[in-house]
């Protein structure tokens, strides 16, 4: 049989397309297709997953970033008023608004506290809850009541210091950050813009039934301070999964982190 040079080129896209989808099956370790939301944490933005998002969305997924009230590109609504709610908000709204389902919620550091407080409300969309080095907070809790009496009392001198009242500065540089890179550190310091005290004053309220039923892991970097966390969730049970990098895992350690976020997909 003779093919016309339209059959043929129909046979290329063909070949063409089907090839692209074994390639991304592959690279996704065979898993179906899954819907990423990734929330960063205190000082940084939506721009802090850059490279998680690209290699997610080579693997075939589906990624959101979203930049919460106040900070990076957004840090022009940085007001008084922020708090966490508003950030619970930026997430919940993000997920309904998008029509979000089976979604795996990841929260570094700060996030914690978001993902511990719209887990219950989000939990007929979501698959699993990620909390990448993040805070884990019992309801009830503010962000500076999960952290010493010293360490709070320090932030909240920087925020009448130097923060007019109502916001903090970047408590931590990229170095402390476990941002080794010179490049990267530059980049990462340029970027931090200060975080709402207010959001760090507000307690955490939650039905802990609710988030207790729903599947949880927590990610921890080997070379961060979330040592202890990560031990007290797996004591209570939790898949505790460790990340050779720093706490900017997702800056310092995309390859990696982007591999165990794969395996949870």
């Amino acid at each position: 049989m003779t093919l016309s040079r339209r059959d043929l080129g129909r046979a290329a896209v063909a070949s063409t397309l089907s090839v692209s989808a074994v390639d991304a099956e592959e690279a996704g370790g065979g898993s179906a297709r899954t819907t990423f939301v990734l929330v960063h944490g205190a000082w940084h933005g939506g721009w802090c997953w850059r490279r998680v998002e690209r290699l997610l969305r080579k693997a075939g997924h589906d990624v959101f970033t979203p930049t919460l009230t106040g900070l990076a590109d957004r840090a022009h609504l940085l007001t008084r008023a922020v708090n966490l709610g508003t950030h619970v908000d930026d997430v919940v709204k993000l997920l309904e608004v998008e029509e979000l389902r089976e979604v795996v919620l990841v929260g570094h550091s700060y996030a914690g506290m978001i993902l511990s407080a719209a887990g219950p409300r989000l939990a007929s969309r979501l698959k699993r809850l990620v909390f990448l080095d993040a805070l884990v907070p019992a309801s009830g809790q503010s962000f500076f009541d999960t952290f010493s009496p010293k360490w709070a009392e320090a932030w909240r001198k920087r925020v009448r210091d130097e923060g007019e009242g109502w916001k903090l500065p970047p408590a931590f540089d990229a170095k402390s950050l476990g941002i080794a890179d010179p490049k990267d550190a530059a980049w990462v310091d340029g970027k931090l813009t200060p975080h709402p005290a207010a959001s760090m004053e507000e307690k955490a309220e939650f039905d802990v039934k609710l988030l207790g039923a729903l599947p949880k892991t927590y990610l921890v970097c080997k070379a961060g301070a979330f040592a202890s966390t990560a031990e007290r969730q797996r004591k209570a049970g939790w898949e505790v999964l460790g990340v050779d990098a720093g706490h900017d895992a997702m800056v310092s350690a995309p390859q990696a982190l982007a591999e165990l976020l794969r395996t949870l997909a």
